[in-house]
């Protein structure tokens, strides 16, 4: 597990334990090799916790704190090797779970303010990729 923390520029009354704002990501991979057929299957998993954020209020252009909710992400790759190891096919699925947009307690940019839950875009969404990689070796 990771803490991350960022540092609060925008407010000089807040006291000195105060000043670095922490959120929690977890990240955990499993992978599975099939010795057989020589090939492996691995998923990747991130947790982003709830983060603070700012925010200008358009009615009376005061800047606000607000924060974004935590959110899940999930990734599947399968890979497979040939041609003595020299060649890798790799494809997979990223953002499995097609994560685009999370809550938050802040208008969107442009938005107007009113303690409404806008979304704010965190990701593009699912995407599929193939990947062919070889490896030229002249001596072994």
């Amino acid at each position: 597990m990771v803490t991350t923390g960022r540092k609060d520029f925008d407010n000089e009354e807040v006291d000195l334990y105060n000043k670095f704002f922490y959120s929690t990501d977890v990240n955990s991979t499993l992978v599975y090799y099939f010795p057989k057929i020589d090939a492996n299957v691995s998923l990747f998993f991130k947790y982003t916790g709830k983060r603070k954020l700012y925010y200008v209020d358009t009615e009376t252009d005061d800047i606000q704190e607000g924060f974004i909710n935590d959110y899940n992400n999930l990734d599947l790759t399968v890979g497979k090797k040939l041609f003595n190891e020299n060649m890798q096919i790799t494809a997979g699925i990223k953002n499995l779970l097609d994560v685009t947009s999370i809550d938050a307690n802040a208008p969107s940019i442009g938005g107007h303010s009113g303690g409404s839950s806008d979304p704010q875009p965190v990701s593009y969404g699912r995407t599929v990729f193939v990947s062919i990689s070889y490896n030229f070796q002249k001596f072994k």
